[in-house]
């Protein structure tokens, strides 16, 4: 509970990427939608592969990205997903 508030605070901070074309959340629980590609689930699948290499594992559903970090996970932690998330989002265009 004590993650929460700054985890929503720092993912629905994406919502200002171009290709981002909405976020939701709740708890340690969070989705951000990419705009869609020509073919669908395009943009998620390079998502997922960049971010992988970057060190983060996520989920991605279509163009759909799923965030649900461990609940012993840290500020900087968090910090540290969503700064790889802004650097690789754009690159998926």
């Amino acid at each position: 509970r004590a993650l929460s508030g700054g985890f929503l605070e720092r993912i629905f901070a994406l919502q200002d990427l171009d290709s981002v074309i909405d976020v939701r959340g709740y708890g340690l629980l969070a989705a951000v939608d990419l705009a869609p590609g020509e073919v669908a689930g395009e943009r998620g699948y390079r998502l997922l592969k960049r971010c992988y290499e970057a060190g983060l594992v996520l989920r991605v559903t279509a163009d759909t990205a799923i965030l649900a970090p461990a609940l012993i996970t840290s500020e900087d932690e968090i910090d540290e997903m969503v700064a790889i998330l802004r650097q690789q989002i754009p690159l998926c265009l």
